[in-house]
């Protein structure tokens, strides 16, 4: 009895060490190795392997030479999921491991990045498509109005040469319509999200109307580049554009006034440029402040000295004294000139300064005022 007992417990044995070898020829086992984005081995990637049907989960590492292993999975359909730093999110994809069969899973990051990338939809592609046809077409329109300005700039060259050349007059004039004409295509077909752009190409414009004499549409434009990226070249050139529209000197000073905030330097070329226009368009009083001003910020200008004296000259006035007329001359006149002659002694202006202050001194001596009688 006890013989048996023992021999049953002997089978039973056996049962058990048989069902245990049977189990282990049910599983089998995945390999695989992962590179990064450079196709290097990537270490210390988290390889987690899930039963689809059980559950059952499975997880390991890669090594130094990116490889992994993994024993003991029962065959079926597996979701894996590879989690590391390069991934913007862990990266899961499905597996079948089979018994009786080299179950090889290999990853390259660089594909796996590639499919994390949302792709476009047909509309986004369009789209993109067309924001980049534009912008094409806003360069082109935009580098043509450049060229256009350049070969002005050749033309007005050779009229200094030739002045009266009226063939080179028509170029100038239709170079410069040709650049206006650019600019607008280009600003047309700007995207209104480019501000950078955008205030370029409406600077240019302003430029380009300027020289056609449209001071007006020149105001208009450089304003619109302002309003986007205000910088001191802008609002010199709409201080000069507002002069030369004929409007108020307050206006073109508040356009100094900015560009000198941006730049203190700019004080002197922006007060100076603003005289000049009224002084040719022979609004003397009007003149007279910003080339003031152009004379303290930029003392050692001697243009700024001699415009200033030519302003004052024309803008004196006069008074009877006993029996002569006097000439009031405006306080600085003289010394306008004086200054003038002081740095520039030899310069282009240098006789007209010297005659200038011999007139003033002949002037306030006075004149003869003569009266003459009515008979009774």
């Amino acid at each position: 009895m006890m013989r048996r007992i023992f021999n049953a417990w002997k089978v039973l044995g056996l049962v058990v060490v048989l069902a245990g070898a049977a189990a282990a020829q049910n599983t089998t086992r995945m390999l695989g190795t992962v590179e990064d984005a450079d196709g290097k081995p990537y270490p210390d990637v988290v390889v987690e392997l899930r039963h689809e049907d059980t559950n059952q989960t499975f997880t390991t590492k890669t090594d130094k030479a990116g490889k992994f292993v993994q024993v003991g999975l029962p065959p079926g359909i597996y979701s894996i999921t590879l989690t590391a730093k390069g991934l913007a999110s862990p990266y899961k994809e499905r597996f079948q491991v089979k018994l009786e069969s080299d179950n090889t899973y290999d990853a390259n990051f660089k594909d796996i990045i590639a499919k994390q990338t949302p792709v476009a939809s047909e509309d986004a592609k369009k789209k993109a498509e067309e924001e980049k046809s534009k912008f094409e077409g806003m360069k082109a329109h935009f580098q043509a109005g450049v060229a256009a300005m350049t070969d002005a700039t050749a033309v007005r060259a050779q009229l200094k040469a030739t002045p009266t050349d009226q063939q080179l007059k028509d170029k100038l004039t239709a170079d410069y319509q040709t650049a206006a004409t650019e600019f607008q295509a280009a600003e047309q077909a700007a995207d209104p999200k480019d501000i950078a752009n955008h205030a370029t190409i409406l600077g240019n414009l302003g430029l380009a109307d300027e020289d056609l004499g449209k001071n007006e549409d020149a105001v208009a434009a450089l304003q619109k580049a302002i309003d986007l990226k205000p910088t001191t070249a802008l609002y010199i050139s709409l201080a000069t554009n507002l002069a030369k529209a004929g409007k108020p000197v307050a206006d073109a000073s508040a356009a100094c006034n900015q560009a000198i905030t941006l730049d203190p330097a700019s004080a002197g070329p922006c007060w100076r440029n603003v005289g000049i226009v009224y002084s040719n368009h022979g609004d003397m009083q009007s003149a007279i402040e910003p080339l003031q001003k152009a004379t303290q910020a930029d003392p050692k200008n001697p243009e700024g000295w001699y415009l200033l004296g030519q302003a004052l000259l024309n803008t004196m006035s006069s008074k009877k004294e006993g029996d002569k007329i006097v000439a009031v001359v405006q306080p600085g006149t003289a010394e306008a000139f004086q200054k003038y002659l002081e740095i520039a002694p030899t310069g282009s202006h240098a006789q007209e300064a010297k005659d200038a202050l011999g007139a003033i001194a002949s002037l306030q001596e006075g004149t003869e005022a003569k009266v003459t009688k009515k008979k009774k």
